[in-house]
């Protein structure tokens, strides 16, 4: 699901996780998320996903759309396409050298045009219940899972703690494969602090929308605004708190 930008990623990374150019579509897509401009990206997006119908990270990434502009009957619909094609059940997905370049990177290009989270059954739970669907269930996920975070199987403390050690993990693996080039472990270093950010906001984030459903308006607020003091600027998630604190008013 993640739009990775340039020629080393998308030698290393898997096709679902490549970075487009420049002047791709998928980068005016990102473009667009981070002037907070969801409608118009997903408009775009719409266009892609008509391209590859049965591709499921565009069509996650359509789905996160439409929920960041707030149209949350239209993601609703786009996540359940992805469930009935069997889903996405990653949080974070595998990280490839190509995709630390980009994390380590302050280059504009490196934005992500969707979600850190790729858990299309959580997405489905938070755009019905955000829409009004008092019946919105979720069901349980492994034990580092963003749905038991919601379900109230972990804390948002536990969740964090359970994908960090994945993600370190992984990332020590790069750094020390990689490590006879001294920038790729300072952008191994600069990854870590940029990917627990994402992570913390992600898991505000999510708690922020179910409180909307709740109809816990300041509990949102608080998490919303907890969400961007992560600063984690490359993600949808903080551009979507945005818009919902822009909404709340």
């Amino acid at each position: 699901m993640r739009m990775l930008f340039g020629a080393v990623a998308a030698m290393l990374v898997p096709s679902s996780l490549v970075f487009a150019q420049d002047d791709a579509p998928e980068t005016k897509v990102a473009g667009l998320v981070h002037a907070g401009d969801f409608a118009g990206a997903a408009a775009m997006m719409r266009k892609l996903v008509e391209e590859r119908p049965l591709d499921r990270s565009r069509r996650l990434i359509l789905g996160q759309l439409c929920f960041g502009s707030g149209d949350f009957a239209a993601a609703s619909d786009e996540f359940q396409r992805i469930e009935k094609r069997g889903g996405t059940r990653d949080d974070f997905g595998v990280f490839g050298i190509g995709e630390v370049m980009a994390i380590g990177s302050s280059d504009k290009s490196a934005l992500l045009a969707g979600s850190r989270f790729q858990d299309s059954a959580a997405w489905l739970y938070l755009s019905q219940f955000r829409n009004g669907e008092a019946q919105a269930s979720l069901p349980a996920g492994p034990r580092e899972s963003i749905r038991n975070m919601l379900r109230g199987d972990t804390t948002k403390a536990e969740y964090i703690d359970l994908q960090w050690q994945t993600i370190d993990a992984l990332l020590d693996g790069l750094a020390k494969r990689y490590g006879g080039a001294a920038e790729v472990a300072d952008m191994v270093k600069v990854a870590k602090r940029n990917l627990r950010a994402e992570l913390t906001c992600v898991a505000d984030f999510a708690l922020a929308e179910q409180a909307l459903g709740n109809n816990d308006r300041k509990g949102a607020i608080k998490r919303f605004e907890a969400a961007l003091d992560t600063e984690a600027q490359r993600i949808a998630e903080f551009h979507i708190a945005k818009a919902e604190l822009a909404r709340i008013g």
